[in-house]
């Protein structure tokens, strides 16, 4: 009878999410009712205050945005950008696939991609339609590009991965990163073919006199503003100082996430001489924001998983498993993707399965590190197609079009780039 009504739970769970309610408070509620039908409600509890008080997470994830916030004060991201779109400006017949690169490393530094939308789309969106691209095709580049924080050393959801193996993020990063670049390979191939079969490849005569003026006063601007290098490099800086320390390149000394976070931090005041006490408030915002959105979204999942547990269906998921690793890998990678697909939430459909199936991915025979990850980057892929997800919806009202023409752009690159990720990851490395 239990094991029914957790099927029930759950089904009406997911129901919640693709209607677009609130995940934590899905997850949560769900959780909690499971706990209660197993007759132990305070197990729900338990679980979330654990979780909003985990020294290994939680620290991650607030000073990552902490530091995403000072960046923002600083803009230090606006030189990042504009120092790169310089040279995305004289590659006008690669302009889709290097536009779709180019948001693919700003991901690495900027790992909200609503964030990173709202923050480049109103630039680069009007300097593709002076090239005559089409505004959905235009918009569509900076969409399909927002995966790239899947590749991110600083992402608390590759963390919820590393805290089951005990492996810090820039490990798993590293782990991934076979699938992570023949991934972004398959993306620009697939987005430039798609590019030429529906003709929207350069073509400067097809920009309308509108477009063509807008766009030219944003490159104007680009072109017109002081880039500081300095400034400019500070957004990429933890990324470089985790990865040079990470146990596979061992160049430099070993620093945690938060100490990157916080040491890089101190640098950007020094580089840019803003005053500590705007700094400080704003990287204490930004915790707050992290702990919010992230950590509470993370604390409600584990209710959600200590539920599934109580009622049985963690027990019968996994002995599937162990009968069909096959079913496992594919599971991973595909119905995270669908689940954000229909969602629009990445990170609910990733923390979904992570605290499900990851922890237990060892008692089935597989690495527990990359059946997160592949989940992760199915979520990831999956919410880059959603019409429903807020990246979409920001890129879609910059262009002032259908998000649904977004998606149908986005899609055939999101489907081949998990195909192929989905090999490398659960076949090849495993």
């Amino acid at each position: 009878m239990l094991f029914w009504l957790g099927i029930l739970v759950v089904i009406l769970t997911f129901v919640g999410i693709v209607k677009k309610y609130d995940a934590k408070t899905c997850l949560f509620v769900a959780g909690l009712v499971m706990c209660m039908a197993a007759g132990n409600p305070l197990t729900a509890v338990n679980t979330f205050t654990k979780l909003l008080t985990n020294s290994f997470l939680v620290p991650i994830i607030a000073c990552s945005m902490g530091f995403a916030c000072v960046i923002s004060l600083t803009e230090c991201d606006k030189h990042f950008s504009y120092f790169a779109l310089r040279y995305l400006l004289k590659v006008k017949l690669l302009l889709v696939p290097m536009s779709v690169l180019l948001i693919w490393l700003f991901s690495n530094a900027i790992n909200s991609p609503a964030g990173l939308a709202a923050a480049v789309a109103p630039i680069i969106v009007p300097v593709l339609m002076r090239a005559g691209i089409p505004p959905a095709m235009a918009a569509a580049t900076v969409l399909l590009g927002t995966w790239g924080e899947f590749t991110s050393v600083s992402s608390g959801l590759a963390a919820v991965v590393g805290s089951y193996s005990g492996h810090d993020v820039p490990t798993l990063v590293l782990k991934a990163l076979p699938a992570s670049l023949t991934g972004l390979v398959v993306t620009l191939v697939v987005i430039t073919l798609t590019a030429i079969w529906r003709k929207e490849l350069y073509n400067g005569e097809k920009a309308t006199k509108d477009e063509k003026s807008k766009a030219d006063a944003v490159m104007a601007e680009v072109l017109a503003f002081k880039v500081n290098y300095l400034r400019a490099l500070m957004p990429i800086l933890p990324i470089v100082i985790l990865l040079l320390g990470t146990d596979q390149i061992g160049w430099i000394y070993k620093f945690t996430v938060p100490q990157a976070m916080l040491i890089c931090t101190a640098l950007t005041l020094l580089v840019t001489w803003k005053s500590p006490f705007k700094a400080v408030n704003e990287f204490c915002q930004g915790m707050g924001t992290g702990f919010a959105s992230i950590v509470a979204l993370i604390a409600a999942a584990g209710v959600f998983t200590a539920g599934m547990t109580e009622v049985g269906l963690i027990s019968s998921l996994i002995e599937a498993m162990k009968g069909s690793v096959d079913l496992a890998k594919v599971s991973a990678s595909w119905a995270t993707f669908l689940l954000a697909a229909l969602s629009g939430s990445g990170d609910a459909a990733t923390l979904a399965f992570n605290t499900a199936i990851t922890p237990h991915a060892a008692s089935f025979g597989l690495d527990s590190d990359l059946v997160g990850m592949t989940a992760y980057l199915g979520a990831a892929l999956g919410r880059t197609l959603s019409p429903v997800a807020g990246v979409t919806l920001i890129c879609a009202g910059v262009a002032r079009v259908d998000p649904l023409e977004l998606v149908k752009r986005t899609a055939p690159a999101c489907v081949f780039t998990n195909i192929a990720a989905m090999i490398i990851l659960s076949y090849v490395l495993q």
